[in-house]
């Protein structure tokens, strides 16, 4: 047995509503619009570990891919630093032998 509910909307409401129904293939009809809607305002607000809340479980995945994203964001930031900081030894690795090699060549100057 079935039960109607009655709505009252302005007439600008409802001819948007039924012009968006007509544009998507998803819904058959103004009233089929709104029980998707309301069934999908109850999933998304649902504090229910309902498995069968497909909307519930993307948002749980979208948290888990946020979280992984951060994480390897500060793993590559910190694997810059490292690599800047191995850059930096290098460089000064080559000015410490380019010093050394000057002054071994001024010390055989003098002498």
């Amino acid at each position: 047995m079935t039960k109607s509910i009655t709505i009252r909307i302005s007439e600008e409401d409802k001819d948007r509503w039924k012009e968006y129904v007509d544009k998507r293939a998803e819904f058959e009809s103004v009233t089929n619009l709104i029980k998707s809607c309301v069934e999908r305002e109850i999933a998304r607000t649902d504090d229910s570990p309902d498995e069968k809340n497909p909307l519930r479980l993307l948002s749980d995945v979208m948290e888990e891919v946020e979280k992984n994203r951060s994480e390897i964001q500060t793993v590559l930031d910190n694997t810059e630093k490292i690599q800047s900081r191995q850059a930096e030894k290098q460089d000064f690795g080559k000015l410490y032998r380019q010093i050394r090699k000057f002054t071994e060549n001024e010390s055989k100057e003098d002498n």
